[in-house]
C-alpha cells in the first residue's frame, strides 16, 4: 500500500537524521490532484514518472531522434530526478511502455537511461510473471527461493546492456552531453564529454558510419557487444583517431558503447589496414605518380613524402599503403618530374577506412 506523507512530516524525519543519507521519494504525478512531485524536491530526489513514458515510448516505436530534448519534456530538473523505464508497479499495471517482456527494445531503453545525463537511473530487476498478481519463485511452503537467474528470475541488472553500461556511467561521471548525432528517426549517438560515446540503432539494418567523438585517441572495447578485460575485449574493438573520429558498425536493434575505462590494446583487431591502390593515368617519360593525403603514411600532404606508385601495370599505377583503421582519409594523386609537381584537380578525394576488424581494402581511381 502506498502512503502520502505531507512535506512537513518527511522534512521533520529526514532533518533529524545525522550524516549524509541519500534520500529519494516516490511521488506519482497525477496520483493526487492536491500534490505535485516538485513539492518534495527540497527533501531529496523524486521519482520522475514522465521519464519511462517518454523514453519507453520512443524505444518502443523506434522514433528516438527527439530524445536530445529530453530534459525539457520532464517535470523535474535532472538534479532532483530519479529516472526509470519501469518499476514494480508500472510493469504490472499496464502503465509501463516497455518491460523485460519487450526484449531488445527494453534493453536499449535501459542502456540509454544509464548513458544519458539525466537524473539518477534506477534499474529494475524482476522475476518472471504471467499473472500481474504472481509472487516470486517460491518453495511449496511459500518461502521465496534464492535468486538463480533464468530459474524464474529475470535479472535485468546482469544483462550486458545494463551491467556494462553502469561502468560507462561511472566513467562518464558528470561529463556533459556532446556530439549529438541522429538520422532524424531511429538512430542516434552522443558523447559524454571526453569520457564516453554511445550509439543506438532501433532500425532493422546495421548502421555503419564515421562518428565524431571526443575521447582520447586509442583503441576501445565496445562494451555493449563485448566484455572488457585488462587490455582485452571479448567483442568488437574500435579505434578513435587523433581527430576524434571512429568508424563503427552498430548492430540492427543494438547499440555501441565506448568509454575511457574500457581502453584496450587487445581484441585481436588490425592496427593498420593494408590498402591496395590502383589509379589509371598516362604520363610522359620521367614522370612518376604518387599519392598524398592527410595522414603520415601519405606524407601529410607533402609532395616530397607521398607514397610512390609503380608503373608495372601501366597505364595503371599501383601500390600498397598501411593506413589507420576507422579514420577518414582525404587524398589526391600527383605527378612528379624532378622538382615539378602536377596535382589532380579539386576537390580532395575522401574515403572512410573500415574498422580494425577488417585488415585489407582496395581503392580504384582514375586521374582527374
Amino acid at each position: 500500500m502506498d502512503f502520502l506523507f505531507p512535506v512537513s512530516d518527511l522534512s521533520a524525519i529526514t532533518s533529524a537524521v545525522s550524516g549524509s543519507p541519500y534520500v529519494y521519494q516516490e511521488v506519482i504525478e497525477g496520483g493526487n490532484d492536491e500534490i505535485s512531485p516538485t513539492e518534495y524536491t527540497g527533501i531529496g530526489d523524486v521519482t520522475e514518472f514522465r521519464y519511462g513514458d517518454v523514453v519507453g515510448d520512443a524505444f518502443r516505436n523506434g522514433s528516438i531522434a527527439g530524445l536530445n530534448q529530453l530534459d525539457g519534456r520532464m517535470l523535474l530538473p535532472s538534479a532532483d530526478a530519479i529516472a526509470f523505464i519501469d518499476n514494480h508497479d508500472t510493469q504490472r499495471n499496464g502503465r509501463a511502455k516497455l518491460t523485460y517482456k519487450d526484449g531488445s527494445s527494453y534493453a536499449l531503453a535501459e542502456a540509454f537511461m544509464i548513458a544519458y545525463p539525466y537524473g539518477v537511473p534506477r534499474v529494475m530487476s524482476s522475476f518472471d510473471f504471467t499473472n500481474p498478481d504472481s509472487s516470486p519463485p517460491a518453495a511449496g511452503n511459500g518461502t521465496t527461493l534464492p535468486v538463480s537467474c533464468g530459474q524464474g528470475w529475470v535479472c535485468e541488472h546482469r544483462w550486458r546492456t545494463t551491467e556494462n553500461m553502469v561502468g560507462l556511467r561511472n566513467a562518464a561521471a558528470d561529463a556533459p552531453l556532446t556530439n549529438w548525432w541522429s538520422n532524424g528517426n531511429d538512430q542516434i549517438a552522443f558523447g559524454r564529454g571526453n569520457r564516453a560515446f554511445v550509439a543506438f540503432n532501433r532500425s532493422d539494418m546495421p548502421l555503419t558510419t564515421t562518428f565524431q567523438t571526443s575521447p582520447p585517441s586509442g583503441t576501445y572495447c565496445d562494451v555493449m557487444n563485448g566484455d572488457p578485460g585488462e587490455n582485452s575485449c571479448t567483442g568488437p574493438t574500435y579505434i578513435v583517431d587523433g581527430s576524434g573520429r571512429v568508424n563503427a558498425t552498430v548492430p540492427a536493434n543494438g547499440a555501441l558503447g565506448l568509454h575511457v575505462d574500457a581502453h584496450t590494446t587487445g581484441g585481436g583487431g588490425c592496427t593498420t589496414v593494408s590498402t591496395s591502390i590502383a589509379v589509371t593515368t598516362y604520363t610522359y617519360w620521367g614522370q612518376n605518380v604518387f599519392i598524398v593525403g592527410n595522414t603520415p603514411a601519405l606524407g601529410s600532404w607533402s609532395p616530397a613524402n607521398g607514397a610512390a606508385l609503380s608503373p608495372s601495370s601501366y597505364p595503371v599505377w599501383t601500390g600498397t599503403v598501411a593506413l589507420p583503421p576507422g579514420t577518414t582519409i582525404e587524398y589526391k594523386y600527383i605527378k612528379k618530374d624532378g622538382d615539378s609537381v602536377m596535382w589532380e584537380s579539386d576537390p580532395n578525394r575522401v574515403r572512410t577506412m573500415p574498422g580494425q576488424n577488417t585488415c585489407s581494402t582496395s581503392w580504384t581511381d582514375s586521374w582527374r
